[in-house]
């Protein structure tokens, strides 16, 4: 008496050699550009899921062979390619059970319908975690330039904050190696620091005496307290 399904092992090794071969003949195909071994190597793992799943009765093996291709060929697997590879496999499946009971190839029919339905799920799960990390790059990316604009604002505009310092206080020389530092408007602990520094270096170019006139600034609570 013939075991269920041994039509499936006696024409395994034709299958996957036959599936392979199909694999790698469609031009543009990502399977074709992985290479013969590649393509070999993928129907050798859709064979054996059908091998274990008609076996056990379930469908877990198919499902499990579904995700492995799609992770391994991942961001370059297209839908072209997924549905190439489930007709492929029906027709060259369905051809080797031409002689099978009627329960056979049904049970055939149904684990091949939940092949597509599980591989085009996960196809569209990859795809969809595939734009939200692209999308997520892409905003790290905004954000870093923006961060980078903000930084080069600031310098900026530090930098004009001390060329307007630099030009508010005058250094007006009286008679030589004497120079009056008048300060005008609102003197604070930075200001000070940065009029320090402009008469210090007026001293060591060309005065030995500066005389910082205070009468036409108003100084900040924080200086009144110091």
């Amino acid at each position: 008496m013939q075991t269920p399904f041994s039509w499936i092992e006696r024409g395994r090794a034709g299958l996957v050699a036959e599936l392979a071969e199909r694999l790698g003949r469609r031009a543009g195909s990502v399977f074709r550009s992985a290479g013969a071994a590649a393509c070999e190597a993928v129907a050798d793992s859709v064979i054996a899921a059908l091998v274990a799943d008609v076996a056990s009765g379930k469908d877990a093996a198919g499902r499990e062979a579904m995700l492995a291709l799609v992770q391994r060929f991942s961001g370059s697997l297209g839908y072209a390619d997924l549905r190439h590879l489930s007709t492929t496999l029906r027709q060259l499946v369905l051809a080797a059970a031409a002689e099978a009971e009627p329960a056979e190839r049904q049970r055939v029919e149904d684990w091949l319908f939940q092949l597509v339905l599980v591989g085009a799920m996960r196809f569209v799960a990859q795809r969809e975690q595939t734009f939200q990390e692209q999308a997520a790059q892409l905003e790290v990316r905004q954000l870093e330039s923006q961060l980078e604009e903000l930084k080069a604002a600031f310098e900026e505009k530090t930098r004009l904050l001390d060329v307007i310092r630099q030009a508010s206080t005058p250094i007006a020389p009286v008679h030589e190696g004497i120079v009056v530092v008048p300060l005008v408007g609102m003197f604070d602990a930075q200001r000070a620091a940065a009029d320090r520094a402009a008469a210090a270096r007026d001293r060591e170019a060309r005065a030995s005496v500066v005389i910082v006139d205070i009468s036409g600034c108003r100084c900040s609570t924080a200086m009144r307290r110091s």
